[in-house]
């Protein structure tokens, strides 16, 4: 076996060996970029759900409040008018009783 076989066999397995180095670089770049994208993705997707969530519970929240607001003030008003007519009707009677 001559030397220059022998080199250029060498030469020939080292530039197999660089470019298979280089295209299982390149897959790696191209699968890593693809997870970055995949994962910045589901990122944006899980914001939008966590925020509309947020903005369905807060409008809920508003409309319970609202809701407890009326019926408290309802409450109030016909407790009130109650309280009145009974202080008038005592009122009449301890006129009456005078």
């Amino acid at each position: 076996m001559e030397i220059n076989d022998y080199s250029t066999r060498l030469a020939q397995a080292r530039s197999n060996y660089n470019e298979s180095t280089n295209e299982l670089r390149d897959a790696y770049n191209k699968d890593v970029n693809k997870l970055e994208e995949l994962h910045e993705m589901k990122q944006k997707k899980q914001a939008e759900n966590y925020s509309n969530s947020k903005n369905k519970l807060e409008n809920q929240q508003a409309d319970y409040i609202n809701e407890y607001n009326a019926k408290t003030s309802e409450a109030i008003e016909d407790r009130t008018r109650g309280f009145r007519k009974d202080l008038e009707r005592q009122k009449e009677s301890f006129n009456e009783d005078r």
